[in-house]
């Protein structure tokens, strides 16, 4: 047991005995108890530490990791506890686990009742390059030692985030054991799973919690409009549109009802509507439901409130997806002016209105005036959110995407690399925002022609988005497509008509036969056999 100086060593070890006694009432404890203190080894050769001190570790064979503040654990700031978290990591027969002090389960509640997104934030903070010591050579030869593995800095991230990520969920899910009825626990919780890509457990608990509060409050209360909400959300991030559709339906039936046509609630529900119309294709629809949101939120808010910015930031998004950039940049910036006066020039919302100014520029070929907005928005979110937080890599990832597009390659895979690093560490392998890293890295290796890692690429991604999704997923149907088209590109001409065979059915199984994608798919179809019959008929 490694112990941080920040709390008291006493304390740690009776809780997590404590707690390792309630699993199991029959268990025995002794301690051998042997200490050193760094302190009054300082004068050993730092090989004694990188040898026979990691060797005791490695005799020991168990290294449990007591992290406290749940949020802002102390161990990782710390060389010395950095260096020994480093060599049990580093060793495959030693068994790493991590746990908190119950103390630290009752904070962890109470944050994520407050602020869903703080589970998310406090992963993001753990950047173990940050660490400090009282000596700065001490400092310079841990981080020399941790440089030079194979791994460094991003795998002890990387396996210490794993853990946690573990570990919050099964709190969360023993939270939940324990107040069932709970409401707002269930809807948070679910938030978190959600974000770590379990969806089945998120889509659960926000259905119990739908139950739960219509059980309270009846058909009709604001509460209930915003549970279907919640339950819509989920519905529309695993690809159901159908589903989230009639959820969005209900909810609104119930705001209208309740608060009449002119409510910032009923102005929600038209703006999801919205976001569901949009992702069918019928963008024309999805503007008419945009623009009424948008017109009870400046009757009700007022020109300046963020919501207002928040419409117009929609209203931008549905022109981009009408190919209608001009349009798209000039409700891009009214939000963005609207953001600056309200929240100032620092906050992450004017950081997403600079991203999405800067794609605009991007779609309309000013590449230098995209990079420019691209790069404030990065500085923004890296001073707010931290360099390891999500939407941090959304950003390395979208100047990843235009460096592409200005045949840079090489910046573009390492703006990439560092996008998915970052995704990795803070969802794990099996999330949509490590599927689109691998895909966007697909797309890379495309403009370099570079066929067989594309299609690899593409794999990994297609792998993630079954799993999550399973098959009959828009996401998995146009990962199919674009599989097949680079097969289509190597002359393998059979395989390519599979896989968009595959995407055409999934296509018309979610959207109907008169969708532009199966137009789109059924072209490809006509274009690949035409070419698989060239093909056989000049061999």
């Amino acid at each position: 047991m490694s112990h941080a100086w920040q709390y008291p060593f006493y304390d740690v070890v009776v809780d997590v005995m404590e707690q390792y006694a309630e699993d199991h009432p029959d268990a025995y404890f002794w301690f051998d108890l042997f200490t050193n203190n760094q302190n009054e080894v300082a004068n050993k050769d730092f090989d004694w530490f990188c040898s026979t001190f990691r060797n005791g570790i490695v005799d020991i064979g168990q290294v449990l990791l007591v992290l406290s503040p749940w949020d802002d654990p102390k161990p990782i700031k710390r060389c010395w506890c950095l260096f020994e978290i480093f060599n049990s990591l580093e060793e495959s027969e030693v068994k790493f686990s991590i746990n908190l002090p119950r103390a630290e389960v009752a904070e962890l509640k109470s944050g994520i009742i407050k602020d869903a997104g703080c589970v998310i934030q406090a992963l993001s903070d753990i950047q173990a390059e940050k660490a400090e010591a009282k000596s700065e050579s001490d400092k310079e030869m841990i981080f020399d030692v941790i440089k030079k593995s194979s791994g460094g800095f991003p795998y002890v991230n990387k396996q210490v985030k794993t853990g946690l990520r573990s570990w919050y969920i099964d709190q969360l899910k023993s939270l939940i054991d324990k107040e069932p009825d709970h409401s707002t626990l269930r809807m948070n919780s679910a938030i978190v799973m959600k974000d770590f890509g379990f969806f089945d457990d998120a889509l659960y608990h926000w259905e119990e919690s739908l139950q739960i509060t219509q059980k309270k409050l009846g058909d009709n209360h604001p509460d209930v409009a915003a549970s279907y909400n919640n339950v819509a959300n989920m519905y529309y991030e695993r690809g159901d549109l159908d589903k989230a559709m009639e959820c969005y339906k209900k909810s609104l039936t119930i705001r209208v009802k309740a608060f009449g046509e002119e409510h910032k609630d009923v102005a929600d529900s038209y703006n999801n509507i919205a976001f569901v119309l949009k992702h069918r294709g019928d963008v024309d629809k999805a503007l008419e439901y945009t623009q009424k949101s948008l017109s009870i939120r400046l009757k009700t808010l007022g020109e300046d409130h963020p919501d207002v910015g928040a419409s117009y930031n929609n209203l931008a998004n549905v022109y981009d997806d009408k190919d209608d950039y001009d349009n798209a940049l000039e409700y891009h910036q009214k939000a963005l002016a609207i953001r600056l006066k309200g929240l100032g020039e620092n906050h992450p919302d004017v950081a997403a209105s600079y991203n999405n100014i800067a794609n605009a520029y991007q779609m309309m070929g000013n590449l230098d005036k995209s990079l420019e907005y691209y790069a404030s928005a990065l500085a923004i979110m890296q001073n707010t959110l931290g360099e390891s937080h999500p939407v941090v890599a959304t950003l390395l990832n979208n100047i990843g995407m235009l460096n592409t597009q200005k045949g840079d390659f090489d910046k573009a895979l390492d703006y990439y690399n560092r996008s998915l690093t970052t995704k990795l560490n803070c969802f794990g392998e099996c999330h949509p925002a490590v599927s689109e890293a691998y895909s966007n890295i697909a797309s890379l290796y495309i403009e370099k022609s570079d066929a067989d890692n594309a299609i690899l690429y593409s794999n990994k991604a297609l792998s993630i988005k079954v799993k999550l999704f399973g098959y009959n997923h828009p996401e998995v149907a146009d990962t199919l497509e674009n599989i097949g088209l680079l097969q289509g590109a190597k002359q393998d001409f059979e395989a390519a008509l599979e896989n968009i065979k595959k995407a055409l059915e999934i296509r018309t199984n979610l959207f109907g036969e008169n969708h532009p994608k199966v137009a789109k798919s059924q072209q490809m179809i006509e274009r690949m056999n035409q070419a698989l019959a060239n093909q056989k008929a000049s061999s």
